[in-house]
């Protein structure tokens, strides 16, 4: 969860595990939060379609701007 929201340490009176569910609320990527607190998201989540595949790499060469 830290390398998906950046957050390691609680700050402003609010624990880390709170800003995360904060941030994932944020971003609209769903979640639940167990017993403890801790936001758990589903690997289904990444795994599926909605993510957007990068863009094809352009096919074109570069030319020289002095022809």
């Amino acid at each position: 969860m830290v390398e998906l929201s950046g957050i390691a340490v609680g700050r402003s009176g609010l624990t880390k595990h709170q800003l995360q569910c904060a941030f994932l609320r944020n971003a609209g990527i769903p979640f639940i939060q167990n017993a403890r607190g801790r936001p758990i998201v589903a690997r289904s989540y990444f795994e599926s379609s909605k993510l957007v595949p990068p863009p094809a790499a352009s096919k074109s060469t570069w030319q020289p701007g002095v022809m």
